[in-house]
């Protein structure tokens, strides 16, 4: 700090111990220097100090704020919701996270379930948790949900995380069924989502959005929109499964009786269905919300602008003047990292995240790593990784595959060598198995290979009809295709 206009006997003093200063003279000017002592500050929030600058010869004083922004220490799972299934025929009964944290040190942590059929395996040597369900102890027949709590082993260390699990518990036999199928779907744009939670789709359909069960293709209920007759649109779920955003844009009058449009906003609380809608003065994103991701454990709202919000939709972080449209993007929790490509640029950019609660700006992009690929001059129109984001799998014709060693990355070209094929969708699992929905020419319509965490083709399926609409189902047991020639959605079973 300069400090301007006071004599050689000027003085300063901090008000508290974690702001420790340093006065000096300098070629005649008077400095202040400022340092933070980490030591001095307890537990987190945002802390004020001051800095009292006097000078007995004029008898003033000047005061200077200091603050700073300590984050809360948190823990999470790489996975924020977690689902599983058992069945007459096919079952998930394990999953395996990474536990986080976005302290730079390790945090000693434990887990503990909120029932009895659930086992829980720690492992705080490599940081991970296999979460696994004994079917025995569940006692019913139908959705069972549960709650694991990440704890500190040290009280007042880190606040808790939160796991949601479910588990869908029945006599299903998918070897009494080709496929099925639900009829007379017109969803409308963007509006098709899977709960990341539950055995869910939900369907944006006229002013209403259709639940459908994808474990036997029933219908469930219907979420009318507040706004009657006109569409709801651009549906995104919280990767935790508990919330849905959605919108609309409503033609009105104004007072001088001229027809304007706004957009309006809600959220759609999964536990009941119930919809919201969110206040427009908080809204500031300027662009339609795209995708929630989770960063240090916190969700963040990231609009196809790249405009970075929080759940009420107010605006974190935005570079305005680079920003560019795209609805290719994927995101690595456990390493904070935000992949998005620029068409026009030719350029998979990667972003390193990082969330303080405290802050004016919760998000900050600390950094980028581009990746520019002569073999995506074509275009990309899907992006998705393995868990640690070293294997990118992109939709592209000639570039389904390529890795990342630290920062340097290496084309690997196409998974099976078939140029005869058109990829148009891909999508990754937590065991970092992928799974790529290609048109193929030679036989004239759609197939879905799945590929090992060493991308070796484990199997493959056809559809007669289809479309580049494709979903995956949380627990990995059921994958959802659109005909969009024939209005339907078609729930085929995958293979163990």
């Amino acid at each position: 700090i300069i400090v301007s206009g006071v004599s050689d006997l000027w003085q300063a003093q901090s008000s508290d111990d974690w702001l420790v200063i340093t006065t000096s003279n300098i070629d005649g000017q008077a400095l202040i220097s400022v340092t933070i002592d980490e030591t001095n500050i307890t537990g987190w929030g945002l802390f004020s100090a001051t800095i009292t600058i006097s000078d007995p010869e004029s008898n003033s004083t000047t005061i200077v704020t200091v603050e700073i922004a300590v984050d809360e220490v948190r823990l999470y799972s790489s996975y924020p919701a977690l689902s599983f299934s058992t069945h007459a025929d096919k079952s998930t009964l394990t999953h395996t996270v990474d536990i986080l944290t976005n302290k730079a040190t390790n945090v000693t942590w434990q887990a503990q379930a909120d029932v009895d059929w659930l086992i829980l395996t720690p492992d705080t040597v490599s940081n991970t948790l296999t979460v696994t369900v004994d079917p025995l102890a569940l006692s019913t027949n139908g959705l069972h949900t549960a709650i694991v709590t990440l704890s500190s082993q040290t009280a007042g260390d880190s606040v808790d995380g939160q796991i949601n699990i479910s588990v869908t518990k029945g006599d299903f036999d998918t070897t009494d069924f080709e496929e099925l199928v639900i009829e007379n779907v017109s969803p409308n744009s963007d509006g098709v989502v899977l709960d990341t939670l539950r055995p869910y789709l939900y369907v944006a359909q006229a002013d209403k959005i259709d639940i459908y069960n994808i474990i036997d293709g029933s219908k469930l209920s219907s979420i009318q929109s507040p706004l009657e007759n006109v569409d709801l649109t651009n549906l995104v779920i919280h990767p935790d499964g508990s919330i849905l955003l959605a919108s609309n844009i409503e033609t009105y009058l104004d007072e001088n009786e001229q027809e304007q449009t706004r957009t309006n906003y809600y959220q759609v609380t999964l536990a009941d269905f119930a919809i919201n809608q969110l206040a427009a003065d908080d809204i500031d994103i300027q662009y339609s919300p795209a995708k929630i991701i989770m960063v240090s454990g916190k969700p963040v709202v990231v609009t196809e602008a790249l405009e970075f919000a929080d759940l009420t939709l107010t605006t974190q972080f935005w570079d305005s003047e680079n920003a560019y449209l795209t609805s290719t993007f994927a995101d690595i929790p456990s390493s904070n990292t935000f992949i998005s490509y620029n068409g026009s640029e030719l350029n998979l950019q990667h972003f390193s995240l990082e969330y303080n609660a405290f802050t004016d700006s919760m998000v900050k992009i600390n950094n980028t790593l581009d990746y520019i690929n002569p073999a995506h001059a074509n275009g990309i129109s899907s992006i998705a990784t393995s868990t640690d984001g070293s294997d990118i799998y992109t939709v592209n014709s000639t570039s389904e595959w390529s890795t990342n060693d630290e920062g340097t990355f290496a084309e690997q070209g196409l998974l099976d060598g078939n140029t005869l094929t058109t990829p148009v969708e891909v999508i990754t699992d937590s065991k970092n198995n992928s799974y790529f929905y290609r048109f193929d020419f030679t036989i004239g319509f759609f197939t879905l290979s799945k590929y090992d965490e060493n991308q070796s083709n484990v199997w493959a399926t056809g559809y007669t009809a289809g479309s580049g609409d494709i979903y995956l189902s949380a627990d990995y047991q059921r994958v959802i295709h659109y005909n969009d020639t024939d209005s339907k959605l078609v729930i085929d079973f995958m293979p163990d």
